[in-house]
């Protein structure tokens, strides 16, 4: 318990008029009859302030949240006293969410539940937890503070934001879409794997017609096809340091993983199966699977997953993922390439290369072109011009050299990512690489 501000500030004053009684001691007495009439009603409002019975008090929150997306987060209180409780609150929330109208004060009447929403705002994945509910009570003339600590501790699981993924679900991904840029545009006839007959439309070609079929019904009867299905994509996703960039406020790492759920439910509604292995200080491995349930198994892997202070190891993980992966698939590395890896890759992409098809996307650093865009106006400047030019210049050479190796380099930023990879592997597969 705790004198509140009120009594500081009135005691403060008793103390100012007792230092001037010194100069009229007439006036001692009445101030001494005060001072005893204040403490007798503060320690009368103290004793009220003890008594007060234990409050109760509950959180609800979803156990599920998205990041960066903001939910409200309910407080419901009972006083049980016979009197009006006046509190102050606060949720000790998880440090890596932000907060809006916490703390709040409140008056509970007696024998009544009463409730309050604030919001909160994930900024980071994984598993968080929250606290205690913290009640600051007030006595009843406001002279005291009592705290209660209330057990509320419970965890929540803060996932990737699927917005992008719920929109292409909306659109059905079954046409071109302006929204996205996906080029998903049907190709009738046209594919690898024999879907049904049907009878000839201007347009088919020539090695589409059954000419079996034809001769038996006496009419034209045309095979169509359909894009291959059962392929597997294995996505390759770095947890390293570059990774823990940030861009629109979220790390590239949150970018890797929005760009790669999108693939993976374009990918597994083409009937393909989507599988992942992490490359950093320590591996996750998720074989390929098929059906859209793949797609919560995905999330539940990679919703803790965090990037870390490390430099990847691009041939230790290509070994790894030859040893994972036997059968030929499409190979989805999600990193952000420098001229220094030249040789790690040229490795390690020669090894996976004997079996697989490769499709790299790198992502650019903003900041650089950043330096590009700036007026030179002193040494400073031009220094760190020259710097970001031999960069990107590197960096291109770099690519150039992974391109002429075979690799399908896609060399974006990260608002493009998801876009860039997903018409990438409709071309792949459309081609009939895999």
């Amino acid at each position: 318990m705790k004198p509140a501000p009120r009594q500081l500030q009135l005691f403060g004053l008793l103390i100012a008029l007792g230092t001037a009684m010194l100069f009229a001691e007439a006036l001692m007495v009445p101030w001494l009859l005060c001072v005893a009439t204040v403490v007798g009603v503060s320690l009368g409002d103290a004793f009220l302030l003890w008594r007060r019975r234990q409050m109760h008090a509950t959180r609800e929150v979803n156990p599920s949240l998205a990041l960066g997306v903001t939910r409200a987060v309910v407080i419901r209180l009972f006083n049980a006293d016979a009197r009006t409780l006046k509190l102050e609150v606060f949720d000790h929330h998880p440090s890596s969410m932000s907060t809006a109208r916490l703390p709040f004060a409140l008056d509970v009447e007696p024998g009544e539940w009463l409730e309050q929403n604030y919001d909160i705002t994930p900024l980071e994945r994984g598993r968080h937890d929250f606290g205690p509910i913290d009640l600051r009570v007030h006595s009843p003339l406001r002279f005291w503070t009592r705290r209660f600590l209330l057990e509320a501790n419970e965890t929540v699981s803060v996932f990737p934001n699927f917005a992008a993924v719920t929109k292409y679900a909306i659109l059905g991904l079954d046409s071109s879409t302006a929204a996205g840029g996906l080029q998903l545009r049907p190709r009738r006839g046209e594919g690898s794997e024999f879907h049904q007959l049907r009878e000839y439309r201007v347009g088919d070609t020539f090695r589409q017609i059954d000419w079996k079929a034809s001769a038996r019904l006496s009419k034209l009867i045309a095979k169509e096809y359909q894009e291959e299905r059962d392929q597997q994509i294995v996505f390759m996703v770095d947890t390293g340091r570059r990774m823990l960039a940030r861009e629109d406020g979220l790390s590239h790492f949150d970018h890797v993983l929005n760009s790669m759920l999108l693939l993976s439910y374009v990918a597994l509604r083409q009937g393909d199966a989507v599988g992942f292995m992490t490359c950093g200080a320590n591996t996750r491995w998720m074989k390929p699977r098929k059906g859209l349930s793949t797609m919560s198994m995905l999330t539940r892997q990679l919703f803790d997953l965090q990037p870390e202070e490390t430099a990847v190891d691009y041939q230790a993980a290509a070994t790894q993922l030859a040893l994972y992966q036997k059968r030929r698939a499409l190979i989805v590395l999600l990193t952000n390439i420098r001229d220094e890896d030249s040789d790690d890759l040229r490795i390690a992409f020669s090894l996976l290369r004997k079996r697989h098809v490769l499709l790299v996307a790198s992502l650019r650093e903003p900041g650089v072109d950043t330096l590009l865009e700036r007026n030179i106006i002193d040494f400073d400047g031009a220094r760190d011009f020259a710097s970001a030019h031999h960069y990107l210049a590197a960096r291109r050479a770099t690519l150039e050299r992974l391109r002429s190796r075979g690799v399908v380099i896609e060399d974006t930023s990260c608002a493009d990512l998801p876009r860039a990879i997903s018409n990438r592997y409709l071309d792949i597969k459309r081609a009939g690489i895999l």
